[in-house]
């Protein structure tokens, strides 16, 4: 991977500040935090206060227009997810959504059909890997204290390749 990726934060509410703030600062050098967008003048604030090389915006359709970020992370609220990732890859940015993300089939799978259509990618962001349950889960399987596991899977993946 070459140049950080330049990530624009639409909703820097509870999310991002439990979980998706410190994941991305762990994730620095692949992600730039270019740019916030919230309708709150506080939000705006808080993120300018922490990141002050990014811009604020109080509308998500600016931040996306704009030539600052590379792609978009949808952290609002859940109503509001597929809306604001139709629009990023209607407007030719890659996407990171919070699950779920489309509170419907119709407009889960129009965000797909704009996926495929566009060349662009969105993805589905679950933080539950990050939890520090995992390892203890790993812990009570490895010591046998459960009994014999028969099956156990898990999924995750590494570093998303933006573009890719």
């Amino acid at each position: 991977m070459g140049e950080k990726v330049k990530l624009g934060i639409v909703g820097p509410g509870i999310i991002w500040h439990k979980v998706h703030k410190e994941i991305l600062k762990k994730l620095s050098k692949h992600y730039q935090i270019a740019a916030f967008s919230s309708r709150s003048e506080k939000s705006r604030e808080k993120a300018a206060s922490e990141f002050p090389c990014a811009k604020t915006y109080d509308d998500y359709k600016k931040l996306i227009k704009s030539d600052t970020v590379d792609a978009v992370v949808v952290l609002t609220p859940i109503m509001l997810n597929a809306p604001v990732a139709i629009y990023a890859l209607k407007s030719g940015k890659d996407v990171y959504v919070e699950k779920p993300m489309a509170v419907s089939l119709r407009d889960a799978d129009k965000i797909l059909e704009l996926e495929k259509s566009t060349g662009l990618n969105i993805y589905v962001l679950e933080q539950i890997v990050y939890s520090k349950a995992w390892n203890k889960l790993k812990k009570i399987i490895r010591s046998g204290e459960i009994g014999e596991i028969v099956m156990y899977d898990k999924l995750s993946h590494g570093l998303l390749a933006h573009g890719a």
